[in-house]
């Protein structure tokens, strides 16, 4: 049998994560703005970068946390149930 988990990175990615995890699927969300993680779904894991404000349209600060959140996902993926 297949296993799915869904990762939400931001904003929209945490929207896509409660959807799917209402839809019985596994989640993970990481975000970068603290206000951002206060909408998902309390049985879903996170994992908040940064310094909790966000990267807003900062593409530089953008860039970098992306870069970051794929090593910590490689280094967390335990941590995704499935």
């Amino acid at each position: 049998m297949l296993k799915i988990a869904v990762l939400g990175i931001g904003n929209a990615g945490g929207q896509v994560a409660n959807v799917a995890n209402s839809r019985g699927f596994n989640a993970f969300c990481i975000n970068s703005s603290e206000k951002d993680l206060d909408i998902i779904n309390e049985n879903i894991p996170v994992f908040l970068l940064g310094n909790s404000e966000g990267a807003g349209k900062d593409l530089e600060l953008l860039n970098h946390l992306s870069s970051c959140s794929i090593r910590i996902c490689l280094k967390l993926k335990h941590l995704i149930p499935l």
